[in-house]
This record gives C-alpha cells, sequence and structure tokens, in this order.
C-alpha cells in the first residue's frame, strides 16, 4: 500500500495514558497540591461517569442513562531528563469533559471549557529538568444537566506526548489532497513549519509518496523561517500510474 512520509526534524509523538492516579474533588474552593492516599491509579482513557450507579433522580435523565457527573483531579508525575531542556514538549488531550484547567508543578499552563475539543498543553517553560514534575487535571464537570447526550465524565479520551525540536512540524501540520486521479495523479501536500529557535532557519522540506518501503514520487522545497515564524509551504506531487503497483495492490484486494 502506498503511504506519505515527511522528512523534518526529530520528532516525538506516543501515548501517554499510564501512569495516572484519580481521585474526587472534595474541595472546588482550594488547591491541595499533596495526592490523597484515596486515589486510584488507572490508565487512560477513563469515563468516570460510567462508575456511578444509576440513579431516577438524576438530573440528566435518560440523556445520560440517569448517571451523575462530579469534578475529579487527575495527576501524572514523570521524570523530566536534563535532555529535554533543548526540546519543546507539549501534551495532547483529545478530549476531557469538560471545564478542565491543566496545571504543571502547580502553575496554570492550559485550560479547555469545552468537553469535546483537542486541546495542546505547553510544558516547556515550566519544566523542572532533571527533577520529578507534576502533571494535575481537574475536571469538573458536576453542574448538571450540561449535554443533551451521554457525554461521559473525566479524560475520556487518549492523551499523547509530543516532543520536537525547537524547528519543527507544526501540531497537526500536514494536509494531503488529491486535485487529480487518473493516469497521472496529484497530490497536492500543505506542511506547515514552525521555528521556535531563537535563530533564523534555512530548510529543506521533503515530502515522499512511498510503496513497499521504497519512494515512487517526491518533492523537496527550500524554506526560511525566521525566528518565531510559522509558515505553510504547497507542494504538488505528481504520480504516474504503474501497472506494477496497480497489479499489486488488485491481488491484494483478491
Amino acid at each position: 500500500m502506498a503511504f506519505l512520509s515527511i522528512k523534518c526534524a526529530r520528532m516525538k509523538r506516543m501515548k501517554w495514558n499510564d501512569g495516572w492516579k484519580v481521585w474526587k474533588e472534595e474541595n472546588s474552593f482550594a488547591l491541595v497540591w499533596n495526592i490523597p492516599e484515596n486515589a486510584r491509579d488507572i490508565i487512560l482513557p477513563h469515563d468516570a461517569m460510567r462508575e456511578n450507579a444509576p440513579s431516577a433522580d438524576s438530573v440528566n435523565g435518560s440523556a445520560s442513562g440517569y448517571r451523575d457527573a462530579e469534578s475529579l483531579i487527575y495527576a501524572k508525575v514523570f521524570d523530566c531528563p536534563c535532555e529535554w531542556e533543548s526540546n519543546i514538549t507539549r501534551v495532547v488531550f483529545e478530549g476531557v469533559y469538560m471545564n478542565a484547567l491543566v496545571y504543571l508543578n502547580g502553575q496554570l499552563i492550559a485550560k479547555s471549557p469545552s468537553g469535546y475539543s483537542e486541546f495542546t498543553a505547553d510544558l516547556t517553560d515550566l519544566l523542572h529538568y532533571g527533577a520529578k514534575n507534576e502533571l494535575r487535571v481537574l475536571v469538573r464537570s458536576g453542574a448538571m444537566p450540561n449535554s443533551r447526550w451521554y457525554s461521559g465524565s473525566g479524560i475520556y479520551r487518549d492523551v499523547y506526548f509530543v516532543q520536537s525540536e525547537k524547528t519543527h512540524l507544526a501540531q497537526n501540520g500536514a494536509r494531503f489532497i488529491t486535485e487529480e486521479a487518473g493516469d497521472i495523479s496529484v497530490i497536492r501536500a500543505e506542511i506547515t513549519v514552525e521555528n521556535e529557535s531563537e535563530k533564523a532557519k534555512n530548510l529543506s522540506v521533503a515530502t515522499s509518496i512511498c510503496f513497499e518501503n521504497a519512494d515512487i514520487a517526491s518533492e523537496t522545497s527550500a524554506l526560511f523561517l525566521a525566528s518565531g515564524e510559522k509558515r505553510t509551504i504547497i507542494q504538488r506531487i505528481a504520480l504516474e500510474r504503474s501497472e506494477e503497483h496497480t497489479s499489486e495492490l488488485q491481488s491484494r484486494s483478491d
């Protein structure tokens, strides 16, 4: 099968679902920065609403299966090697329901009132390098009713750790469109690159179409980025129909 690859500065993106703890928030007007003894070890995603028994008195009614939501606190303690200091370190939350506040080492770094939108927390400036760090997420979904359907409650989708060099492909920074399809097909690549370093950069952006681990078409563009600049380049890659590739794909479908 053919696929697209982008050669860019080193970037690591991995699921960060292990090693979390969760407990109910008892006092919504104060933040106590210890982790209580009743905190439970969990692996995300976690839907706290499913853990509550259904009740006919639930103000959510049938929309949530007669289950109530509540305020929760999630915490993850992790080591931060000194080598991370030269990188950009972020955490991407695919879904937290709802009114999420994200703290790193006691400092607010991100918030998301919506329960359905992906959002990113930038850890870079507040990390304690060469030491342990704590990421904490407050989820306040106890004010009900707040949805017309079953929403779940808590960090109910995957969390990703994303780390890159300071000059890197932007978050969700690659978009591909098939502009023409036929004996010669044309793929439009929109690549967004960001320079968060202190210096201007002369870059080369290469996009390849691969088949059986071999490049079958590619395009390379030069790009100059000033410090702090983010720019999108557009590439058009022509791909000629190959009888060999067509026969291989046809045999697999059969």
